[in-house]
């Protein structure tokens, strides 16, 4: 283990009343995970939320109970029903992780239109992260503003 890298590593991470992590009052994180990515997502002007999803096979009618009736025609109706599911279902994860309450909120709640959301009457933002076509991942933030991606990889990491 490198020198300074031990359990006190992460010390300075507080979680809040919903157990959601942060840093301190002028800086909020998020993270994601799925198949070969990892994302992290920082801001120090607004709240922010991110979800990556690997696309995979699956029966979207098994996810109604988190879509609405325009989601789910939406869906249905798309050319590609597989890569519209998860493109609603990580803006969905992106604003209930924004948020902070996580899974405490009813997806079916979360109304998506195009690229804002309303979510316990709070207004956010989406923004797609286009990282592999294998992958849907979006950003949501509180305030309007630009969203600047970085990408680190790291080859033979273990």
């Amino acid at each position: 283990m490198e020198e300074g890298f031990g359990k006190d590593v992460l010390s300075f991470v507080k979680l809040d009343k919903f157990n959601r992590p942060y840093i301190d009052k002028n800086i909020d994180f998020n993270i994601t995970h799925s198949g070969d990515f990892v994302l992290c997502a920082v801001s120090n002007k607004s709240r922010i939320g991110i979800d990556i999803e690997e696309i995979k096979d699956l029966k979207i009618e098994e996810f109604s109970s988190i879509l609405s009736i325009e989601e789910q025609k939406s869906i249905s109706a798309h050319f590609s029903p597989i890569d519209a599911f998860f493109k609603v279902w990580t803006q969905k994860e992106a604003i209930i992780k924004a948020n902070g309450k996580g899974l405490g909120i009813e997806m079916s709640e979360v109304i998506i239109t195009n690229d804002t959301a309303e979510c316990e009457n709070q207004t956010w933002y989406l923004q797609e992260l286009k990282i592999n076509s294998n992958y849907s991942s979006h950003v949501a933030f509180k305030r309007k503003s630009e969203v600047i991606l970085k990408e680190l990889t790291i080859n033979n990491f273990l």
